[in-house]
């Protein structure tokens, strides 16, 4: 099995060294499609961008069509110096696990396959006072899901 998956890495690392050329040309036209995730509200579904320097932009999607995320909350970084990403998990893990909660309601079928999902500011963001972490759920599949999970909202699959 190892084999099989240094292949996969292998190409998976190729086409990630093509982007890097791209992307700079494609900033300037994502800019007006994707928003920061910050103007992210409760409620919102969204699919995150992708990593790196795109990690803070979001597209906006309707909770209808098929999205990765959907936003349960927001809160407040309240360190006064840059936590990293281990600081930061200390913090949102309970914060967004108890917004995950109250947005989702009891437990189901369908809660049992969400995972907490956090955006955070970079250590750039945080030095120009950004303390805004966006508290959201995704499918624990990783795969793309269609309605809300919003307690009392319908969504695709649950019975």
């Amino acid at each position: 099995g190892m084999v099989v998956a240094g292949q996969v890495l292998g190409s998976a690392n190729l086409v990630i060294s093509v982007l890097v050329g791209v992307l700079i040309g494609v900033l300037v036209a994502f800019a007006s499609t994707h928003s920061s995730y910050t103007s992210l509200q409760v409620g919102d579904c969204f699919d995150p961008v992708g990593h790196g320097i795109l990690s803070a932009l979001v597209t906006k999607k309707s909770c209808d069509k098929p999205h990765l995320g959907e936003t349960v909350g927001s809160f407040e970084l309240t360190d006064t110096s840059w936590p990293g990403a281990d600081g930061t998990r200390l913090e949102a893990q309970p914060q967004c696990s108890a917004l995950a909660n109250d947005y989702v309601g009891p437990i189901s079928a369908t809660t049992r396959t969400l995972s907490l999902l956090w955006l955070y500011p970079s250590q750039a963001s945080f030095r120009n006072g950004a303390r805004k972490v966006i508290c959201a759920v995704e499918a624990t599949t990783g795969s793309k899901r269609t309605g809300s999970v919003a307690a009392g909202a319908s969504s695709t699959g649950s019975g």
